[in-house]
């Protein structure tokens, strides 16, 4: 490889394309135990999410138990649990990207949220063969250094659709972070509209990750 580095990739809507599965999820929701059920569980969706700052569907259908009858709840766990096709909800480009920068040095994806669910993603789509390591914390910024530590290189690349992570990396890692933001999601239009200061170059999809990248090298 021309250069030993460690890629830190985020899951959703960065190779992902979890708000895609999301609406999918509301439809498939709605067909199998009806309306009434279907609202009484995104309820608990949105209780929970403000009430802890992140997707945690296993809270989620615990708090839905008690509202929905019992066959709808086996429903609705099955279907979380068992949601068809998770390989289709990879971005395009997402396979070819992590293969080129695993030519690159080492590429580990790295995600905040449900381990569960975050898991059920990343080994249903078949991402899990694609990078070194996968891991997943609430707070993820927080273990950036320890995770860098744990795995040395001489540039580390962060992938990522949100600002805020941009911020952390710039201020943990200073100039041997290369930060490219993929403006993908609900924070894409933000991002190419108002830019992000902290990243070395906003591209419009994950499949634009390789010429982006090879021009971040020749540039240093």
């Amino acid at each position: 490889m021309d250069e030993d580095e460690l890629s830190i990739v985020d899951l959703d809507n960065t190779i992902y394309d979890t708000d895609r599965l999301i609406r999918d999820l509301k439809v498939e929701i709605e067909m199998r135990v009806g309306h009434i059920s279907s609202q009484k569980f995104w309820s608990c969706y949105e209780q929970v999410r403000l009430e802890t700052g992140a997707v945690d569907l296993t809270r989620t259908l615990e708090l839905c138990a008690a509202l929905v009858r019992c066959q709808d709840h086996v429903r609705l766990v099955d279907l979380i649990w068992n949601f068809p096709n998770p390989e289709s909800y990879v971005i395009d480009g997402a396979i070819a990207t992590l293969r080129y920068l695993r030519g690159r040095g080492k590429v580990m994806i790295m995600t905040d949220g449900e381990r569960l669910f975050q898991e059920s993603k990343i080994l249903g789509s078949g991402l899990v063969h694609e990078v070194d390591q996968y891991l997943v914390y609430p707070g993820k910024t927080k273990h950036f250094l320890s995770v860098a530590a744990e795995n040395p290189s001489s540039v580390v690349n962060i992938l990522d659709d949100k600002p805020s992570v941009a911020a952390d990396a710039r201020q943990l890692f200073g100039a041997k972070a290369r930060i490219i933001m993929v403006a993908y999601g609900k924070y894409g239009a933000g991002l190419l509209q108002d830019g992000c200061e902290d990243a070395d170059v906003i591209i419009g999809s994950i499949s634009d990750l390789p010429a982006a990248h090879q021009r971040l090298v020749a540039q240093h």
